[in-house]
């Protein structure tokens, strides 16, 4: 057992957000100041903070912070040990200059100057929640088109042609606002959805499991069989459970299979589509060069797209085909 007395080394690598108790550190590194450093913990020390490591790279390596110094002042205050030093940085922020006072084993003194940097510290990943649908337009709330079998909204039993017209108590206007209340739900969480069925309602409880996509990968070879859901006209169908950090992606037009393609028969004022030059009445053949001829091919492609997202769509007008690039938008 180590005694009381021992040096036990600490890591101070990204100082901003810690705390030194007696002998250990508490708490964890978040975004902030940064200085680059190694401390004995000597807790009963007077003599200075003492140096164990530098970092490569880091800023008290560019100002010339060498192992074995002990820091006895920062901006005109005594530190008389690590625990002092880091209660010190604690304060700090990212591009503060320090003004440190060294010693090093032979007693001699230096000043020497150190502009703190900014340590980023990735957050863990947000675990997604998954329903199990696919959906499209309607004209009281949203439509499910597909329910994937053995999922959470099988279990709950939604049914294809279901209307979702709320959920928690929300009311469901547009699927790209049931996609972001699913992107704010963790896996475990209830989801309560109004839905209305051959004129009849009722209230289904679901709750939601972690999303496939977070699961242990698919063996190699092993595909999972997405089921074919014939899917009525005119309805713009996108894949829900997306992560929260990205929006879906919007264009700004209805279509339906026809003449080789997905013909056009309205885009929205001021839409993505709008602004990229699309028309009504015009044939949408290729996506990112994917062919788009039914609606089941449509979907397939655009699932993939967020807002921000740029692609080259291809369309027939007349008798011509013109190249248009487009930006997917956030849906109004």
């Amino acid at each position: 057992m180590v005694s009381s007395n021992s040096w036990r080394r600490i890591a101070c690598l990204a100082v901003f957000g810690m705390l030194l108790a007696t002998g250990a550190m508490i708490g964890h590194a978040l975004d902030g100041a940064y200085l680059g450093v190694e401390l004995e913990d000597e807790a009963d020390s007077t003599n200075g903070a003492y140096l164990f490591g530098i970092q490569d790279g880091s800023p008290a390596a560019s100002a010339g912070l060498k192992k074995g110094l002990r820091v006895i002042r920062c901006n005109d205050r005594e530190i008389a040990n690590g625990k002092e030093l880091v209660q010190f940085l604690t304060q700090a922020s990212a591009g503060d200059r320090l003004v440190l006072i060294v010693r090093n084993k032979d007693g001699w003194e230096k000043k020497i100057s150190v502009i703190l940097g900014e340590r980023k510290v990735e957050k863990p990943k947000k675990k997604r929640a998954y329903l199990g649908v696919e959906i499209g337009e309607a004209k009281a709330g949203i439509r499910v088109v597909a329910v994937r079998d053995g999922t959470p909204a099988a279990k709950a039993g939604l049914k294809q042609d279901d209307i979702l017209t709320k959920a928690n108590g929300k009311k469901l206007r547009s699927e790209e606002g049931f996609a972001e209340l699913l992107g704010d739900l963790a896996p475990g969480a209830t989801l309560k959805l109004d839905v209305l069925r051959g004129g009849w309602s009722n209230t289904l409880t679901v709750k939601l499991v972690e999303h496939p996509d977070e699961r242990v990968p698919v063996p190699a070879g092993k595909v999972e069989e997405r089921p074919k859901v014939a899917q009525p006209p005119r309805v713009r169908v996108r894949r829900i459970d997306r992560p929260a950090a990205r929006k879906p992606g919007w264009m700004g037009f209805r279509g339906e299979p026809g003449d080789g393609g997905v013909k056009i028969l309205s885009v929205t004022k001021d839409s993505p589509a709008e602004r990229a030059g699309m028309k009504k009445g015009d044939i949408l053949l290729k996506i990112d060069g994917k062919r788009t001829g039914d609606s089941d091919s449509l979907y397939s492609v655009l699932q993939n797209y967020f807002e921000g997202d740029e692609i080259s769509i291809l369309i027939r007008r007349g008798e011509k085909e013109k190249e248009l690039n487009i930006k997917f938008g956030r849906h109004p």
